[in-house]
């Protein structure tokens, strides 16, 4: 069972090769790192292992916009390209961390091969988002400053608060939904078979209306990646609802998962998932110390 992971990284470097060092307990795993443009991550700081690639390509990546899906897409083309070919392909954040051993994860892979997708997933009109279940996402064009995260107390926040009304009154261009597609939302991470990855990429090579009509939608990769998946996947028989990794969304920071503490070390246990986002050495340094020391040798021989 051979996996690629890719990374979108942008802080935190000892972070970054923390996961990365859980990841090459198994010898049959591959990184590929996307760092964003606007990070400060040293290239060379970054753990040095023929197993390791940081890609060329370099995306400035903006919260909720479409940078973020011209980055995953750009580690996706990088994989594809490689001369390894890969069973599964996993996407994290650099500030994930392994919660279970890697060889614990590739087992369970090995054993759901027929398995193409695993993401949170649910179809559009989606109730969780909204009163229009998300179609609000995709179907106005969002302009670029719409879509950046601020400071609390930003005065864009002001102007973004009176587009919040114009879009309530339906007063913005909007774009026509394409005919012969169905509209899935959910978790912009997952881990996808290699036929999948290869496929997909086909698909939006051939059909640049696809990128097209996402690049001017409200946190894109929630829909675009589950749409593509969807449409290109067995549906009976290739799904399984759960993008293995756990997120604590109790106490939203700023639109971001809770970042977690050794007071959440008993959640992670129990949670059963493989991942967990996210960790932060600012917010409590004991409880990643304790997920590396418990996934990496010799810790892993006592088990």
């Amino acid at each position: 069972m051979k996996l690629a992971f890719a990374i979108c990284a942008h802080r935190e470097p000892e972070l970054l090769n923390a996961l990365i060092n859980q990841i090459l307990e198994n010898d049959n795993c591959r990184i590929f790192i996307h760092i964003d443009q606007k990070s400060s991550i040293p290239v060379n700081g970054i753990t040095n292992d023929p197993r390791v690639t940081v890609i060329n390509e370099r995306v400035a990546v903006e919260w909720g916009d479409f940078s973020h899906v011209e980055s995953i897409n750009a580690l996706l083309r990088e994989i594809l390209a490689d001369r390894h070919s890969y069973d599964y392909v996993t996407l994290l954040s650099g500030q994930d961390l392994l919660i279970r051993p890697v060889d614990q994860l590739t087992t369970y892979l090995a054993n759901n091969a027929q398995t193409e997708i695993y993401m949170d997933i649910s179809r559009m009109p989606f109730k969780a988002w909204g009163k229009s279940g998300g179609f609000n996402r995709i179907l106005y064009k969002y302009p670029k400053f719409y879509r950046r995260k601020y400071n609390k107390d930003h005065p864009m926040n002001t102007i973004k608060r009176f587009y919040n009304k114009i879009f309530g009154l339906r007063l913005m261009p909007t774009q026509t939904l394409p005919s012969g597609i169905e509209f899935w939302g959910g978790s912009d991470w997952f881990t996808i078979s290699g036929r999948l990855l290869q496929n997909s990429l086909n698909y939006i090579e051939e059909n640049p209306w696809y990128d097209q009509f996402f690049s001017y939608s409200l946190n894109a990769a929630e829909v675009y990646y589950p749409t593509l998946y969807m449409h290109l996947s067995d549906r009976e028989k290739a799904i399984t609802d759960n993008n293995l990794k756990y997120i604590d969304w109790s106490i939203p920071e700023r639109g971001s998962p809770k970042t977690f503490d050794l007071s959440d070390k008993t959640n992670l246990e129990r949670s059963g998932q493989f991942f967990a986002r996210k960790f932060s050495h600012e917010k409590d340094s004991e409880i990643i110390h304790y997920f590396v020391n418990k996934c990496t040798a010799p810790e892993l021989e006592k088990v």
